[in-house]
């Protein structure tokens, strides 16, 4: 009887060791594949920082034809918003009390902001509406993009997204998304 016991003991070891490799190899693989989805960065837009922005031909609220080429020669932060999105209704909050994106490079001077709403102009006019400092944004340009152009030329869907150009329209920086704290 005790050579019986002896073999299952070494048997119950012998399974044991080899759930613990099991184990081991499956937490190994799940580490190199957090890794690799960790390096992974979904590319957001077509633009390169560096170069320069393709220009679009947008609507404004008169339904006249207004060229994003018309801002060469002021450095510029083009806001681009929907009319249904939550973090944009933020955003355009702090852009109505004189703030700006707190992602912004530079020295503390705050580009031009040209709003760029992927909505219809009712629904976006709606959404101004609903915020409290509606009066002051009616000193920044809006834009609508009924056409689809920004995702097909630009590259961009997801808002709020805030492309800074120089003076020469070359891409300075792309700030993704907006949190009422300022973080991303």
């Amino acid at each position: 009887m005790t050579g019986l016991w002896l073999v299952s003991y070494i048997a119950l070891w012998l399974f044991f060791l080899l759930i613990a490799v099991v184990l081991l190899s499956i937490l190994r693989n799940l580490g190199t594949i957090f890794e690799q989805l960790s390096a992974m960065q979904p590319k957001r837009s077509n633009l390169e920082e560096g170069e320069t922005l393709p220009d679009l031909t947008l609507q404004n609220a008169d339904g006249t034809a207004v060229s994003t080429a018309d801002w060469r020669g002021v450095a510029t932060a083009f806001a681009i918003v929907s009319p249904g999105c939550g973090p944009c209704h933020d955003y355009l909050n702090q852009l109505a009390e004189g703030g700006t994106h707190p992602d912004l490079p530079g020295n503390g001077v705050a580009p031009k902001h040209v709003i760029l709403s992927l909505g219809d102009l009712s629904h976006t006019q709606e959404l101004f509406q609903s915020l409290d400092g509606a009066a002051e944004l009616e000193r920044l340009p809006v834009l609508y993009d009924v056409a689809g152009q920004v995702m097909d030329v630009w590259g961009i869907g997801a808002t709020p997204t805030t492309l800074v150009v120089d003076e020469r329209m070359t891409v300075v920086s792309q700030l993704f998304g907006f949190h009422a704290n300022g973080k991303a």
